[in-house]
């Protein structure tokens, strides 16, 4: 149990330990000349990773300062810098990742193993898919209103509908924060994009346009189909939220119809945003392409200059009449 039920105080906790570990080698091995620098971050990698970021799958989603802290510490250390370098330069110069990067990896590559690949009777799946439908999907499930007792008797859809949203989801939100992270980088150190990176980028947001688009029409497509059989009973679908329609289930339409909507909304706001950022990237890599043909017709006119300058004399006149 973490101290005083905190968990930034355990991790500040784990990060002295780790400042202890590393100091105690200090002398005997990040002294040494004939030790290289990668060889030290390695070393610096293996405590970190070992003592303060164990068991990042859980919480690496969020960012604590203590963590990032313990690096600036390290960076200092080994390059001898003032303790009022700034945190940019330190980036700079040791060009390591932020420890975010590793902890939020991490999370997110235990997310899809839980959802992919792990057996639906193992506790982390069924903590991943515990919902109000006991892990069915709502999307294009039908069924039929039985006269009887008027319960709903459901024809429950692939869960691979509602497995590809989130798998969607999840991919944007790590593209997400890598660029974020890439465009920071381009920020700090004021540097741009060449043309190969524009391109990629390109691709990269019509895939993932793509891929947005197919989920948003999953997702309301799904729910019109499921809409439809509620509308069979109630007024409108909305009516249905908190209903017992299904006690051989036992499934909680609590909210139901909120959350929906919310997921909807949210999966046509990314398909927007990712078209948007689809046509800038398009305009940048013309502005990269345009770039490059700037420097290759400079690059031809100075060699055209210095191996015929008489030859360049009687073009600029002409030009000059032109």
């Amino acid at each position: 149990m973490p101290p005083k039920l905190s968990f930034s105080a355990h991790l500040s906790d784990r990060a002295s330990v780790s400042k202890r570990g590393i100091c105690s080698i200090y002398r005997s091995f990040f002294t040494q000349p004939e030790v290289t620098l990668q060889d030290k971050y390695k070393v610096f990698q293996a405590a970190v990773r070992s003592i303060l970021t164990y068991a990042a799958q859980v919480w690496g989603q969020n960012k604590y300062l203590a963590a990032e802290q313990l690096q600036v510490y390290f960076v200092k250390l080994v390059l001898k810098l003032p303790r009022n370098s700034p945190n940019y330069i330190l980036h700079l110069e040791a060009n390591l990742e932020p420890i975010f990067i590793y902890t939020l990896t991490q999370h997110y590559k235990y997310l899809l193993k839980v959802l992919s690949t792990m057996s639906a009777t193992r506790l982390p799946q069924i903590v991943a898919k515990e919902d109000e439908f006991r892990g069915h999907c709502l999307l294009f499930s039908k069924g039929e209103w039985l006269e009887k007792d008027g319960q709903f008797s459901v024809n429950w859809s692939s869960q691979a509908y509602c497995n590809y949203t989130i798998f969607v989801g999840v991919v944007l939100a790590l593209v997400s924060a890598i660029q974020i992270y890439r465009m920071a980088r381009y920020i700090v150190q004021g540097t741009d994009s060449n043309f190969l990176s524009a391109f990629v980028d390109v691709v990269g947001c019509l895939c993932l346009c793509g891929m947005s688009v197919v989920a948003a029409v999953m997702i309301t497509f799904g729910f019109i189909v499921w809409c439809n059989n509620m509308t069979m009973r109630f007024p409108s679908c909305d009516m249905a939220s908190g209903q017992d329609i299904d006690k051989q289930d036992g499934i909680d339409t609590s909210n139901f119809y909120i959350e929906l909507g919310t997921a909807q909304f949210g999966a046509w706001a990314s398909m927007a945003c990712w078209v948007g950022l689809s046509v800038f990237a398009l305009l940048k890599m013309c502005q990269q392409h345009q770039i490059r043909n700037m420097r290759a017709r400079t690059f031809q006119l100075l060699v055209f200059i210095m191996v015929k300058p008489m030859s360049f004399n009687i073009y600029f006149k002409e030009l000059r009449y032109v």
